[in-house]
């Protein structure tokens, strides 16, 4: 071997020592950011003619397990999911409570309960009528209150959905300029290693808000699609856009005042299946909304119920006017099945009988209920329009009008069926959910349930006794002073056994008005708990995941210091091969001379 080519491979051991020394200290240094991976400097034997010839630095390549980094970013995508609805249950906790609380809504209905039955055992008393209002809108108030913040827990997932779409936005023209930059450096034959870091970092950041999936070429470049293949970043990144709701109401839905989240032409709202993105979608469209729906189904069984008893019933004094909450597209065709009759009844301020007529069973509209009662009842008068509801007013203010139904009354339209005639036309109705009846959809009135407005300035108003069908004759008693009979039939609807219809994420059920309330309450913990535990067991699986993935890429300050000492001798060595070259060679020109 010449020294010439000593001196080659020397020099060839005192670069590769440099370069692998650079590598490592700059491993050191990055130690604990975020992101980096480890370096290493991969050594190739150099031969010529079949003779080694030192060696030479082959590629500076990155300590990473690929398959490890997306089984990582799989289980950070499901984090994501549970996250958030981990995070917005807990609100709803916050907000509405527990079933046991007495600032629950089972705990409210309970309170209005016992108001009901302090005014049975005492129907004359005006401050138990007081009471009992007070509880009533205490209630109301609640529902009322709990629906909005529903609602506005939606607009700020919706507002988080928005923030999503602009970090994915960032993040995937981020990829496409890294893309163009590696395919660069690595066409010139450079490693692009801290790129390579850079462009895993905003894959990382991605894969926290939805699932993806991605491929490499040759040149480096990835390409970036979701699981059922729309491409997101190549050459270009397709950007996605949205438009988030200024305002949400629970008649606000994806596709119905929500847009959907488009990838170009393609919208891609229910194909994101995990992430915080997927999370946030679900509790804007499905998880609140259900917890609405059981609001909604709480709110008209409560309405429907005391209603159908109030109506039954007459204030005493009875009201001077009763406002019907039913109103018509057409008077004239939208009609009704009476199966008994029902008495119409004018009377004075002590409750006895001016006037009184039995509308006879049978099929009639709007319209002919009204010519009926202007036809038959004097002093009374009746109205009724399109798009209004029934109104009956005695002619004089001293007086009230009162009405009852024959026993086993049926009131039929069309689909809805009700007890009495005064409870279909919503003439004496105790919760009013202002254009909203008994049968119409339910969406959204636990928002606008409140007592009747006439009911709260006069508690007077309140259904506490029933006018005697047999009244017929004027100066009989046709409200009966000490009758609490309506208003014991409110405090036993409390007790009663309901069937209630499945809303939401509870099933068809029997239970009482309260009870339904807990359950709502219930099944909202139940919910909570078990996000918070698939979110705790999915961080832990995810801790240990990243623990592993930073086993293989993260840096080991103990290891890298070992390795820069066994550098820093190789190029010791490589230096000393090159000094006794050098002295050799200077042996060599002193013979020469």
């Amino acid at each position: 071997m010449s020294l010439t080519f000593s001196l080659k491979t020397a020099l060839s051991g005192l670069q590769l020592s440099q370069a692998a020394m650079s590598s490592t200290s700059n491993n050191v240094a990055n130690a604990n950011t975020p992101g980096y991976t480890r370096k290493s400097v991969e050594p190739i034997a150099r031969t010529v003619a079949g003779a080694g010839a030192g060696v030479q630095l082959g590629e500076l390549r990155r300590s990473v397990d690929e398959r490890l980094i997306r089984e990582v970013r799989e289980a950070n995508a499901m984090l994501g999911s549970y996250t958030i609805k981990a995070g917005y249950m807990d609100r709803v906790q916050n907000l509405f409570g527990k079933p046991g609380d007495n600032s629950s809504i089972a705990n409210r209905i309970d309170e209005f309960a016992t108001a009901v039955a302090g005014l049975s055992s005492t129907p004359e008393s005006a401050t138990e009528r007081i009471k009992m209002i007070n509880e009533a809108q205490k209630v109301a108030q609640q529902l009322n209150d709990m629906s909005e913040a529903i609602q506005r827990m939606r607009l700020d997932a919706d507002a988080e959905i928005n923030q999503a779409v602009g970090v994915i936005n960032e993040q995937l023209e981020t990829i496409v300029r890294l893309n163009a930059e590696i395919a660069q450096i690595k066409g010139q034959g450079q490693p692009a290693v801290e790129l390579e870091d850079e462009r895993d970092n905003a894959l990382d950041t991605i894969s926290q808000y939805m699932e993806i999936n991605y491929f490499q070429r040759g040149s480096g470049e990835i390409v970036v699609y979701t699981p059922e293949g729309t491409v997101l970043a190549d050459s270009v990144a397709k950007t996605f856009t949205y438009n988030p709701a200024a305002v949400m109401s629970p008649t606000i839905s994806y596709g119905a005042g929500i847009s959907g989240i488009n990838a170009g032409a393609i919208d891609l709202t229910n194909r994101i299946e995990e992430g915080r993105l997927a999370g946030l979608i679900a509790m804007r469209d499905t998880e609140l909304p259900e917890l609405q729906a059981e609001l909604d189904r709480l709110t008209e069984q409560l309405r429907d119920q005391i209603n159908a008893v109030h109506n039954q019933g007459t204030g005493n004094p009875a009201a001077n006017t009763l406002n019907g909450q039913r109103t018509f597209g057409d008077i004239t065709v939208d009609n009704i099945v009476i199966d008994e009759a029902v008495r119409f009844t004018v009377v004075d301020a002590d409750g006895l009988t001016v006037n009184s007529a039995l509308m006879p069973a049978g099929t009639y509209s709007a319209e002919e209920v009204q010519d009926w009662v202007n036809a038959n009842l004097p002093g009374a008068t009746a109205t009724v329009s399109n798009g209004n509801g029934l109104q009956i007013t005695a002619t004089d203010p001293t007086q009230g009008i009162a009405i009852v139904d024959s026993p086993n009354q049926s009131i039929t339209d069309g689909a809805v069926t009700v007890e009495s005639l005064s409870h279909y036309f919503g003439l004496n109705d105790f919760f009013v959910t202002n254009g909203n009846v008994t049968g119409d959809a339910t969406t959204g009135i636990s928002q606008i349930l409140e007592v009747r407005s006439d009911i709260v300035s006069d508690p007077h108003l309140i259904s506490r006794g029933r006018l005697d069908i047999n009244a017929a004759t004027a100066g009989d008693v046709a409200i009966a002073a000490g009758d609490n009979s309506i208003i014991t039939a409110l405090a036993e609807k409390f007790d009663e056994d309901l069937q209630i219809q499945a809303a939401g994420g509870l099933p068809l059920s029997r239970t009482t008005l309260s009870g339904y309330g807990a359950d709502i309450l219930a099944n909202a913990a139940m919910e909570a708990s078990s996000a918070s535990t698939k979110q705790s067991f999915q961080n832990t699986l995810s801790q240990e995941m990243e623990f592993r993935r930073s086993g293989v890429s993260g840096v080991n300050v103990d290891e890298e210091m070992a390795n820069l000492i066994l550098y820093q001798n190789a190029y010791s060595a490589s230096a000393r091969v090159i000094d006794v070259a050098r002295q050799m060679f200077d042996t060599l020109d002193g013979i020469m001379r």
